[in-house]
């Protein structure tokens, strides 16, 4: 089964819905515990291992992004995170800059989009890299750069552990699917990839964007580098 033991602690103030996001990670065989908000979820995670939270972000007495930054002061292993909202003011950057939260879904959720994104987030970089490219996508970005040293002094290129940001000279429509190429002169190489973009900054001129396959001819170059380079953010800022 998907869920292999792992343990999941779901974080709602709402009764009914952490009660629905209960029933759907045990039937999916996880180990599930279950908060109101994010002190009591605090607590539980000072007690055991959780190896996924999944919470919501406006709660009372702790909200989302307050328990996202408390689990990782100083603990090891950091629960992976993800964050479950209904509002539309959360910063997208500032969440995925901290290093566990792997992805923000939309209230309402469907089951099959939350469990996909959980094992997802469960699975360590090579893994979750090893899945098909598609084809065709609509949409596609390439960026080059004389070297990969120049590109990451210079701060046009931010890895992290789950995807990068780069500067970019026009803003695109975030939660698409698009090819990604990066290529660097010096080192003759390019990785190319399917990616996410999870956000758009225009005043800055950046995007962020989550890697969610790599091409097999590139994958164990990126694989390299990520491990070498990238920042303790999911996706940099």
């Amino acid at each position: 089964m998907p869920g292999n033991n792992r343990s999941v602690l779901v974080v709602d103030d709402e009764n009914a819905l952490r009660d629905i996001f209960v029933a759907w990670f045990r039937r999916a065989g996880y180990e599930v515990s279950a908060a109101q908000n994010g002190a009591e979820a605090l607590s539980i995670c000072g007690d055991r291992r959780i190896d996924l939270v999944v919470s919501d972000m406006r709660m009372p007495v702790m909200d989302g992004i307050t328990l996202a930054r408390r689990l990782q002061d100083g603990r090891s292993p950091v629960p992976k995170i993800l964050l479950v909202t209904g509002f539309a003011d959360l910063s997208v950057m500032e969440a995925y800059a901290l290093g566990s939260v792997q992805s923000i879904l939309s209230k309402p959720t469907r089951r099959s989009a939350l469990l996909a994104e959980a094992e997802r987030a469960l699975q360590d970089r090579a893994a979750r890299w090893c899945g098909p490219m598609t084809e065709p996508l609509r949409n596609g970005l390439r960026a080059s750069y004389p070297s990969l040293p120049q590109a990451l002094g210079e701060g046009g290129l931010r890895l992290g552990q789950g995807g990068l940001s780069l500067e970019a000279s026009s803003t695109m429509q975030t939660n698409e699917p698009l090819r990604l190429a990066l290529e660097f002169a010096d080192e003759a190489r390019r990785i190319e990839a399917q990616a996410i973009l999870c956000w758009s900054d225009s005043r800055r001129r950046r995007l962020g964007l989550e890697i969610r396959a790599v091409a097999p001819d590139s994958r164990d170059w990126a694989l390299e580098v990520f491990a070498s380079h990238a920042l303790p953010a999911h996706i940099p800022e």
